[in-house]
């Protein structure tokens, strides 16, 4: 048990995770905490705040290269060509290049929030929604191909069940 959760932790996706249990924990336990202006539910809920906020921070850190990533998987998918499936290799681009693109401007919005860039550029008053289009495109990719992944194998499956 130690040793696989060494082996995510090592991993950008998984201190990536961790820390988004931890951000989202916070988030919960600032939600339930009692609404009171003093004591100590308030105190928990000042705590939780600052330590999401806190671990949000951090998991910006931690995805600054997740963009570097995400333009090795255009190169190696341009290589490689439409050899395979062209549906497929439209879809691996097309979500490989938006997810970069969120990552891109969930940055700048980041940059915008802790004082890092100016608030009056163009590129950073559109961040945020421009990082929700890029989010959205790669979402419907990833459900595409994940759809489209099912199919073959249930129709390999269903040739396999008739031989």
């Amino acid at each position: 048990m130690d040793e696989a959760i060494v082996r995510v932790m090592k991993r950008t996706d998984g201190r990536d995770k961790a820390f988004r249990v931890a951000q989202y924990t916070c988030v919960a336990a600032r939600a339930f905490a009692p609404r009171r202006e003093s004591g100590p539910a308030a105190e928990l809920a000042n705590v939780a705040a600052a330590l999401g906020a806190a671990m949000s921070t951090t998991r910006k850190a931690l995805r600054l290269a997740r963009m570097l990533e995400e333009w090795q998987v255009i190169k190696a998918s341009a290589r490689r060509g439409r050899a395979g499936d062209p549906v497929v290799w439209v879809l691996t681009v097309l979500s490989a290049v938006s997810n970069a693109l969120y990552y891109f401007f969930d940055h700048v919005e980041w940059w915008r929030r802790i004082g890092a860039a100016r608030a009056d550029s163009l590129l950073v008053r559109r961040a945020s929604r421009w990082s929700s289009y890029a989010w959205l495109i790669n979402a419907v990719c990833d459900s595409l191909l994940s759809t489209r992944a099912l199919m073959r194998a249930s129709a390999a499956s269903a040739r396999q069940g008739k031989g």
